[in-house]
Formats: structure tokens, sequence, C-alpha cells
């Protein structure tokens, strides 16, 4: 999946002369924020494609010290003359459960953020509460901007405890600590505070199972103001599957027996080869209705692009028109001043 030649990243089966769309890996480097719990390093936002997030390095904070064993101590100041808080596990890792609490103690983890991420179905009840937030403040979204995707707030304790009384909306808290990766869902908001300094690194990719929700949230983008970051469509997630649809109907019409699709069942032996058995009558039926739906697809795919195509011919030829008049017009003008 995450790999960039992966064979379930859709992602790699764009061909070389499309510009490629911009998957990482990328980095990101953030102080901590342990101290301002009512803000976030990155505050609540949707990616449309979906992403491993890996903390690379945790760096120990001069204003902060975790607390792993004493659990019925508050927050506190170290008598040190930094006068660093002193918190424990459960106070900075907030909402977390105690399963992931005692995974921590035990392995002795260096904690580095804090992530909130929420289900994709909940986004409008999410959407409408920010809204509400925003209005009891005084503050109104202008026309073609959204909460969520212009990434307008972080949503603290506070607010996702109401979240959960008005709205019945719970995320799932994740405490992700040095050397340990999240995989964020496509279409999933999500927020995160980093609880000490981290150096993280991300990459995305484009999965089969979450196509519907990247092509969602395209959609919700081309909504969006001409003047937001976000309006571009940067993924291609229609070229992304046009080319992918195109590659599973080659390789079920030629019969391939790939360890890459897993259309066959395989039998690895001791030796460096692989043996392939023969498909079940079922399965042979299955592949072959398959290969008629994909097929009916691609041809829908090609006569809207033969579409396109013409009314783009019908287009270019239009302007040839106009330009040519523009010009005669031009030249008797001229004409007309000499």
């Amino acid at each position: 999946y995450t790999q960039r030649a992966g064979i379930f990243n859709i992602a790699r089966y764009l061909p070389n002369i499309y510009c490629s769309p911009d998957l990482g890996p990328k980095m990101y480097i953030a102080y901590s924020n342990a101290n301002n719990p009512d803000e976030g390093s990155t505050v609540l936002h949707i990616d449309i494609s979906d992403a491993v997030n890996i903390i690379m390095y945790v760096g120990t904070s001069q204003d902060v010290v975790i607390n792993y064993d004493d659990e019925n101590s508050s927050t506190k100041s170290d008598s040190s003359f930094l006068k660093r808080k002193v918190y424990t596990l459960k106070e900075i890792c907030e909402d977390a459960d105690n399963k992931q609490l005692e995974r921590i103690r035990s392995d002795r983890c260096k904690v580095g953020a804090l992530w909130h991420i929420y289900h994709p179905n909940d986004i409008d009840k999410i959407r409408h509460f920010i809204h509400k937030v925003l209005n009891e403040s005084g503050q109104t979204l202008p026309s073609g901007h959204d909460p969520i995707h212009d990434q307008a707030m972080y949503l603290d304790k506070n607010m996702r405890k109401r979240l959960f009384q008005e709205y019945g909306v719970r995320g799932w808290p994740i405490v992700q600590c040095e050397g340990e990766a999240v995989f964020i869902p496509a279409g999933a908001p999500h927020q995160v505070r980093n609880l000490q300094s981290c150096i993280k690194i991300a990459e995305d990719y484009v999965s089969p199972e979450r196509v519907s929700f990247c092509l969602k949230h395209t959609q919700e983008i081309r909504h969006l103001s001409k003047q937001h970051s976000n309006q571009e469509d940067k993924l291609q997630i229609k070229n992304l599957l046009y080319h992918g649809v195109k590659e599973c109907v080659s390789v079920l019409q030629n019969n391939i027996p790939s360890k890459d699709l897993c259309t066959c069942k395989h039998v690895e032996t001791n030796t460096t080869s692989t043996q392939y058995s023969q498909p079940s009558a079922q399965e042979q039926r299955d592949l072959i209705l398959e290969v008629h739906r994909l097929q009916n697809e691609l041809e829908s795919m090609e006569k809207n692009n033969a579409r396109m195509k013409e009314a783009l011919v019908a287009k270019e030829a239009d302007y040839a028109k106009a330009r040519k008049c523009y010009d005669l017009e031009k030249l008797d003008n001229k004409d007309l001043r000499a």
C-alpha cells in the first residue's frame, strides 16, 4: 500500500507522461505544545489521500517533565531552577485509554504526539459543530470556505467533550511514541498536538478501499473559493482511478497469474519458484463477470473522454475563428489609420 510502486497504491498506475501527484515523503518538525492544551501543532483537517506518519525522533523538552509512574500527583512545578512543569502520563495524554497508558509505561516509550482521528461519516456533524462554536463567538466564515478544509480550529478537551454530548461524536485518541507509525485513512478528520518536540516523516498513498472518500473530498474542494489554498485538484484522483481500472482489465483479459493482484491462489514451495493453482469454475465465472463490469466502466470513461476531446476541438476551432476575425479587424483598423 504505502510504497510508491506498491500494487495496492493506485498512484502507481499513473503513466509517466502525466505530472505525478506529490505524495511525499514529507518532513514535519515542531516544538512541544504540552503547556498549551487548547492549541494544536496541527489543527483539525482532512487529507484527500491516505497517509502514514512516523515519528523518527522525540526530543526532551526543557520546560516539561513527564512522570511515568506517579499517577496520583497533579501538574506541578519542578524544584529545579528551570521551573519545569511536571505532568503525569494520564494528564498529558488526556483522554487516551488505560491500555495505551499501560503499554507506554511498560515499554518506557518516549511519548511524542497525541492524535485525535474521527470517522469520515461524522464530518457533517463536526462541520455543523464548528459553525456553531464560531457563531457563538461572533465569527462567520465567508462564502466559498469550509471550517474543516480551512483548518480553522483545534478541538481541545472541553470542545471534544461538548461534541460528544451534543452530537454523539467521539474520535479515537492515539498516543504516538518515537518510532511508531500512525495510519490516517483518506477522508478522516484528524488533529495532532505535540507533547514533546518531534521530527516526523509522512508518506501519502491512495488505497482502493478509500477511493470513494478521495472522490468525495475532491468534489468538496471544487466548491471552495478560487482564492482558497486547497482549491486545486492536486491528487488527480480521476486519472488515477481510470488508469488503475485499465490495468486491472488488462490483467484479467490476459489471464495473467500475478502475485501483484492476487487474483489467483498461489502456493509457495521450498524452492524459489512459485506454483499457481487453477481457479475453480466459480472463481472463473466471477472473474469473467468482473471483467465485463470493468470493461463497461472503461468504455463509459473512454466515451466521456471522447466527448471532452470533441468539445475541446470545437472550442479550439471557435478560438481560431475568433482570433482570425480579431486579426482581420486589427488589420482593417491599421489600414484606416494609414
